[in-house]
């Protein structure tokens, strides 16, 4: 029985989302930071990097003085703007005795209104705007992978209601409690990527589950987005970008990752969203020797170190091999080298600073103790194997293309690149031989590989079309069959693709919210007033508190409720049909409770208990059959043959 969300409110969150996620990243980062000496290709990205590390030093600075709200991170934008832009050395300065409220707003007029007197400036602010036919027909491709990529993401989300796993229910109670100023809910954890989450949220005043549930999906199509904007920006053309964009946006079965991951609201699949770009900051900083690289570049580190440990070691192998390959075609550059020597070093105090406040509080570190699975969805040798020749084969011929008709040596660096991460990827992903989980290596190691070989990919079909190019074929041939060969794999792609894109995902969940609906349980011993209809659930907890938002988050979507057994109410939202109740280990054997029970186990210890539960429970009321178990999270459902709803 599957339960889908409400189609009325998950449109509504989708267009806050939508509309308020297009302001904060798109038109405060233009109005809040000034130009940067870079490309004007770049600077949407730059500022993009700026406003999300922006928002996570801002959100603990909030949440620590426990003032987080819309207001507060308003004000401090508008003092953020005036500050920065008082002292930016060019034309857009703001006057001293301009109000600091309005300071944001008329930077942006300001900006728009320049930029629309000058056409051609206009026009290199949106590099994007297509300018010949052929831009047009690539814009519409571009926008059709996204969205395929889109839908394979959302429709799952869309049409179960229960969350996709214990990593998006955890991501739910996080931006729940940051938004109740509760900055470290369950321990102490980067929590830069729930500091955006909540601001998000609480700018636009979304559902707070369906917000999770649709920021999940747009993570994972984002990811397919950096993936060809980064094939597009190394390779210079945009037949490689929608080949890296279709085998990623909508190829997963190929790659060698968890799939689900990007519908559960991930962390680290943030933080890899600014690892092609970010190798594409740094390596440009080497060859064209401006400062504003390096600043953008260190700045995109410090978002990436303040979301995930995992996805900051991947941001620090594309950074070597970024500098190694700028290094290797550019030289060494003096100026940007003491840039690096003392900007690296304060964005790691910055990152580290927020944990080891918290650490001197007494705040405890997390342990999560969270079983990552693998996805049917994980590709196996031989796709991986293939994709791997075809783009070490483009690779060399964009080696021999480069090297014998460019004068241009420097792009040489871009295949430089990708072998290193290639390399660092393969290494990482030998690690099962010496003992490393082989299921957490795939969550984690594989999503690196995940991008560094689609962008490979990329990086094979630009040097297979420049060498075809370059052998004397006319350049609108070359385009043309090349855009035959990507609408003929679409067509074909579509024709295979499966129902269900991300499969092998258990989706107990959705039973046990359909079936939670029609359960009625009394309680002799507890008076429960509030609750008529209500459901109780048994939950062994051992520190990892992230349990009631699980559950709770599956039965309404409230986002405020009264609190209940002392936990905030703005950390959980909680139904009045539905109640969840904990109970120690040490007491849970001395609860009765009639009519039917859901024990949730995250570890073998926590099975023992759950098994020594139900025979104590067997022992008193008679045998109790379990429903059904789900692979995933280990629930069990105990059923009370006296209870005549059941």
């Amino acid at each position: 029985m599957t339960m889908a969300l409400p189609v009325p409110l998950m449109v509504l969150t989708m267009a806050q989302v939508v509309v308020g996620g297009s302001i904060v990243a798109a038109v405060l980062p233009t109005a809040m930071f000034p130009r940067l000496s870079i490309e004007d290709q770049d600077q949407w990205l730059v500022r993009l990097g700026f406003m999300m590390t922006w928002l996570m030093l801002a959100g603990y600075l909030l949440a620590a003085l426990h003032i987080f709200s819309g207001v507060a991170l308003l004000f401090l934008m508008a003092i953020t703007a005036w500050l920065l832009h008082r002292r930016a050395h060019n034309r857009y300065v703001l006057t001293g005795g301009q109000h600091v409220a309005a300071s944001l707003f008329d930077r942006l007029s300001q900006s728009l209104d320049d930029r629309a007197r000058e056409g051609r400036d206009w026009k290199r602010w949106l590099s994007w705007v297509p300018r010949r036919p052929w831009d047009y027909l690539w814009a519409v491709l571009v926008l059709l992978v996204l969205a395929l990529a889109a839908w394979m993401r959302l429709g799952p989300n869309w049409q179960h209601a229960a969350l996709f796993s214990s990593d998006a229910d955890e991501t739910l109670q996080w931006v729940k409690g940051i938004d109740a100023s509760s900055l470290f809910p369950t321990g102490l954890y980067p929590m830069g990527y729930y500091l955006v989450m909540a601001a998000l949220q609480t700018l636009t005043h979304a559902n707070a589950v369906v917000f999770v549930k649709f920021f999940s999906a747009l993570v994972g199509t984002l990811l397919t987005a950096s993936v060809m904007w980064s094939t597009y920006r190394f390779a210079g053309r945009a037949v490689p970008a929608l080949a890296a964009g279709l085998v990623y946006g909508i190829m997963p079965h190929l790659l060698p990752y968890d799939g689900v991951r990007q519908l559960a609201a991930e962390g680290q699949e943030f933080g890899d969203l600014w690892v092609l770009p970010l190798a594409w900051l740094i390596f440009q900083s080497w060859v064209t020797r401006r400062r504003g690289y390096v600043l953008a570049g260190v700045a995109m580190l410090t978002a990436v170190a303040l979301t995930h440990p995992v996805a900051l070691i991947n941001a620090v192998l594309a950074a070597i091999a970024a500098t190694l390959a700028g290094w290797v075609v550019a030289g060494v550059a003096g100026p940007i080298l003491k840039d690096y020597l003392w900007m690296v070093p304060l964005a790691a105090l910055v990152s580290v600073l927020p944990l080891a406040i918290g650490f001197a509080l007494g705040i405890p570190l997390l342990s999560t103790g969270v079983s990552f699975l693998h996805a049917s969805g994980v590709g196996g040798p031989p796709p991986i194997g293939l994709m791997a020749w075809v783009a070490l084969a483009g690779i060399f011929a964009l080696f021999v293309t480069k090297l014998l008709w460019y004068d241009e040596l420097w792009e040489m660096g871009v295949p430089l690149i990708a072998l290193l991460l290639l390399m660092f990827a393969e290494a990482i992903m030998q690690l099962p031989r010496v003992g490393v989980d082989s299921a957490v290596l795939m969550a984690r190691g594989g999503a690196l590989l995940a991008l560094v070989e689609t962008f490979c990919v990329g990086l094979g079909v630009a040097g297979v079309q420049e060498a075809v190019e370059r052998l004397g074929v006319f350049r609108t041939g070359a385009a043309a069959g090349s855009l035959v060969a990507v609408l003929a794999s679409a067509v074909v792609l579509l024709r295979h693709m499966p129902p269900r894109p991300f499969v092998g995902y258990s989706m107990t969940s959705d039973t046990f919210v359909a079936e939670m609906v029609r359960i009625e349980t009394s309680f002799p011993r507890f008076s429960w007033d509030v609750v008529a209809n209500g459901a109780y659930a048994l939950v062994l907890n051992d520190g990892y508190q992230y349990e009631p938002s699980f559950w709770l988050s599956h039965m309404s979507y409230a986002d405020r409720w009264p609190i209940v057994h002392g936990l905030s109410p703005k950390a959980y939202p909680i139904s009045q049909r539905y109640i969840f109740f904990f109970v120690p280990h040490h007491l849970a054997l001395s609860r009765e409770v009639p009519g039917r029970v859901a024990l949730l186990a995250q570890d073998r210890a926590q099975d023992r208990l759950v098994t020594l539960w139900i025979r104590e429970w067997t022992r008193r009321h008679g045998p109790m059959p379990v429903y059904f178990e789900n692979p995933a999270l280990t629930i069990y459902w105990i059923v009370n043959p006296k209870n005549p709803l059941v």
